[in-house]
């Protein structure tokens, strides 16, 4: 666990126009993010142990994302 900011890695770097939120799956060590670039909305993901990146939604099907929760119990979701 990092506590006091020594030993950071970069998980993403390109592709990222206009981030709007953040949500982290603590139990699944998923990061969730938002990018609300106009005309190019998306919600992305990435595993941080390998740094596995993915798109889940993209436009027409997300328009200006701004919020994100994640519940990663397993009866929740």
């Amino acid at each position: 666990m990092l506590t006091d900011g020594n030993n950071k890695k970069t998980l993403i770097d390109s592709a990222i126009k206009t981030p709007s939120a953040l949500a982290y799956d603590w139990l699944h060590g998923v990061l969730y993010w938002a990018d609300s670039s106009h005309g190019n909305a998306k919600i992305e993901v990435v595993v941080v142990s390998n740094g596995h990146r993915h798109v889940l939604l993209t436009s027409p099907d997300v328009d200006n994302p701004r919020v994100l929760a994640v519940d990663p119990r397993p009866d929740h979701g």
